[in-house]
């Protein structure tokens, strides 16, 4: 790396590291996922190893934030660290990633609009497995893409084993296994030269897996279907077999069907057919809002160059995981945006193509440098930047009010009890071991009554408010509401 980069990278990877650090620090209240995910750290840190993996079959992220809360004492921070530091370290292999691809100026220009990117910062504050999984198969593309140069056995190893790390993260990228597999095989089968390294690497990315597994399979025993996954495959295999994947998709089709009526006309008939293509425009939308909009332009703006075994392979790993995401959005009729971080993330190294050639037009520009300079900071510099930073700050106000309110009508009552439909407002209060949870909103005082429940904490969105039960045996005591959602808490009448 020439010296100028590199004193544009640390800057570059400092910012990122700022801005990450101050989202994570500045939000009090976890998301929702975040619960399970701390409770089995904490039952690792207990010893409770069967506990943990029963409470979450991946055991990895758990157990790394376990070991992070050894130096970190707040099990929130512990776990956030886990979101932050994956995403400022990813911009090491998106650097040398791009820069194999592209070169040094495209790579800078990659990790830039990437540190910038409002969406990747935001998960920066939450605690998902997202970040880690993507830092992992990341690792493994780069070494993968240095196999595909060297043939050397080290790139192979480190392939492998970035990927079993990534795999005890996020269960998805076990598509990176045969992909890596089929697309090496080509190469063997038409690079002559380096055909016997790489058949020797590729048994060597596939005995080490296997090795680490079947040596799994006897230190765990009767937990390894917990530990991988095993009845979720089956069930993916069966369904898949049997069709059962479009299950879903038909049952909305019917649905659609019984809604056809001559006041509708042809719209419903439309959306009935093109059902499949409204999902795909939904993962278009997602992966564009991931992204950021204005990143799709340098996108498009790529000149002709010859492609290389390595742009092939990363517009592969593209494809197969933006494919998995649309079948996985047929299969259960869901998504969320972060599904398609490990696609969209790849899309970078093309984006900073785009910015470089973008940016030698503005600089070269005889009429007009000034106005095109300024829209160019404007576009791809200040708007990601202005929404990265509303990041900063809580957004569930409500839900902090309400766990200061209980916390302050409880003080140190030993005999009472809570139940509610969001596990969040006890793990603020440390009252986890006092709350039941309880998901079905209609008959839940009933189940309150029932239980000799002191206390009903509702959370729901603005848009559901009209979901809430009447109550008759309890009485609403306190309000909390943001733009996100809105508490209430209910006490019994004879209290």
């Amino acid at each position: 790396m020439q010296y100028q980069h590199r004193k544009i990278l640390l800057p570059i990877i400092l910012f990122s590291l700022i801005i990450k650090v101050c989202i994570a620090y500045s939000i009090i209240v976890p998301n929702i996922d975040a619960i399970k995910y701390i409770n089995a750290a904490h039952a690792f840190s207990l010893g409770n190893f069967k506990e943990g993996i029963r409470l979450y079959p991946l055991p990895l992220y758990p157990l790394l934030i376990s070991c992070i809360h050894f130096f970190i004492h707040d099990w929130l921070r512990a776990s956030q660290f886990l979101s932050w530091l994956p995403l400022v370290l990813l911009t090491i292999p998106l650097y040398r990633i791009t820069r194999k691809l592209f070169g040094d100026k495209a790579a800078l220009w990659a990790i830039t609009v990437y540190s910038l990117a409002p969406m990747f910062n935001q998960y920066a504050g939450e605690v998902i497995r997202d970040p880690l999984g993507l830092l992992f198969i990341s690792l493994a593309i780069l070494s993968a893409l240095n196999a595909f140069e060297t043939a050397t056995k080290k790139d192979f190893f480190l392939a492998s084993l970035f990927f079993i790390l990534s795999l005890l993260t996020r269960i998805e990228t076990i598509f990176f296994f045969p992909f890596f597999i089929i697309f090496s095989l080509g190469i063997v089968a038409v690079d002559h030269k380096k055909r016997m390294p790489m058949f020797k690497g590729i048994c060597l990315f596939i005995i080490f897996p296997l090795c680490f597994f079947i040596i799994l399979l006897l230190l765990v025993n009767q937990d390894i279907k917990f530990f991988i996954h095993l009845q979720l495959f089956r069930q993916h295999l069966q369904d898949l077999l049997g069709a059962g994947y479009l299950k879903s998709y038909h049952q909305l089709y019917d649905l659609l069907a019984s809604l056809s009526t001559s006041f509708t006309g042809n719209l419903i008939e439309t959306v009935k057919h093109y059902m499949w293509f409204i999902y795909l425009i939904t993962i278009i939308e997602a992966a564009t809002k991931l992204i950021f909009p204005t990143n799709i332009i340098p996108l498009f703006l790529e000149k002709q160059a010859k492609y290389t075994k390595s742009h092939y392979f990363l517009l592969g790993i593209i494809v197969l995981f933006t494919c998995s995401t649309y079948l996985n959005l047929i299969y259960r009729n869901l998504l969320s945006r972060r599904y398609l971080i490990i696609s969209v993330f790849f899309l970078f190294p093309w984006v900073g193509r785009g910015l470089a050639i973008l940016y030698k037009k503005v600089v070269t520009c005889e009429k007009g440098r000034s106005l095109a300079m300024g829209c160019f900071l404007l576009v791809f510099f200040i708007l990601p930047a202005g929404k990265s930073f509303t990041n900063v700050g809580e957004k569930n106000l409500s839900l902090k009010e309400a766990g200061s309110w209980i916390h302050g009508q409880i003080n140190d009552k030993k005999n009472i009890l809570l139940t509610g439909n969001d596990v969040r407002i006890p793990f603020l209060v440390n009252l986890e071991n006092k709350f039941i949870y309880h998901k079905r909103l209609r008959n839940i005082e009933r189940y309150a009554y029932k239980h000799g429940i002191n206390m009903i904490i509702i959370i729901m969105s603005p848009e559901k408010k009209e979901a809430l039960p009447a109550f008759k045996k309890y009485r609403i005591l306190k309000r909390f509401r943001d733009r996100k959602n809105i508490v209430i808490i209910a006490g019994k009448l004879d209290n």
